[in-house]
């Protein structure tokens, strides 16, 4: 049992309306369905039920935050050399227009619903993402080692923004340290297992700069580092550092078993 087995019924109905919604044949045909990050759809879950909101506009504000990310996560798929036979760069466009689709999802439900307000929030989330991004891929920026102010953005803007909306902030810096603890460890663990250039990692032009095994000990200390930030976070006890105190066990119990796995093979 994990810290999601909680809410497994209301985000269940969620869910199931997500793969609904983003389900079309020919897609299907080229491309993966889209993955869901369970810790953004309870961690939302646990902001909108603080403010009491509508079982409606739960559901509704789940859905489309979660579309959202499927889109910023589909565009980050595409193959950018544009070379190869003519079915990869048919994939690679579909890709592209699979994203905008699941963008054109989110907007096509709050905007039935007049959520200017949500619409606003997630507009400036998707900005932000997209401008960090957009530095983490330019090589000058990485010379100095991981940018974990944009990390934080990519990873934990959406929620950070929504818990603005609803005056929540103070949660704003131990969801950005859990979404920065968890990225750090599926980093470490996509390293040790396929490298550290795999075309999974947004990190994988670093391996200009960094050899394996300095990286693998700049991931270890900045893990370690954050997990004790998360702690400080800890000592307020609510529903959110409650969620976050479970699921970050979780995360560092995986992590020691891939450190163990390491000693192992060296």
């Amino acid at each position: 049992m994990t810290a999601y087995d909680g809410h497994n019924k209301e985000l269940n109905l969620v869910f199931d309306s997500f793969y609904k919604s983003v389900k079309h044949a020919y897609l299907d045909k080229f491309i993966k369905d889209p993955v869901i990050d369970k810790d953004q759809a309870n961690m939302l879950l646990i902001i909108l039920q603080k403010k009491k909101c509508s079982k409606k506009y739960i559901h509704d504000c789940i859905l489309t935050t979660l579309f959202v990310q499927a889109a910023l996560d589909t565009h980050e798929r595409v193959v950018i050399h544009g070379l190869g036979p003519e079915s990869i760069k048919t994939k690679n466009q579909l890709t592209v227009l699979a994203g905008d689709f699941y963008s054109s999802l989110y907007y096509n439900v709050l905007s039935k619903n007049e959520d200017v307000a949500l619409i606003r929030v997630l507009a400036k989330a998707i900005q932000q993402i997209n401008e960090s991004k957009m530095k983490m891929y330019h090589l000058e920026d990485k010379k100095g080692g991981l940018n974990l102010a944009d990390i934080k953005v990519i990873y934990a803007s959406l929620l950070k923004n929504i818990s603005h909306l609803f005056h929540l902030s103070q949660w704003s810096n131990i969801i950005e340290e859990f979404f920065l603890l968890k990225f750090l460890c599926n980093e470490r663990a996509s390293i040790i297992e396929y490298g550290y250039r795999s075309k999974e990692s947004i990190l994988g032009d670093v391996s200009v700069t960094f050899s394996k095994k300095q990286l693998l000990e700049q991931l270890t200390h900045l893990i370690h580092v954050t997990r004790e930030r998360i702690e400080d976070e800890l000592r307020e006890e609510n529903e959110m550092t409650c969620y976050v105190k479970v699921r970050m066990y979780e995360l560092i119990e995986r992590y020691r078993i891939e450190k163990h796995c390491v000693v192992e093979e060296g």
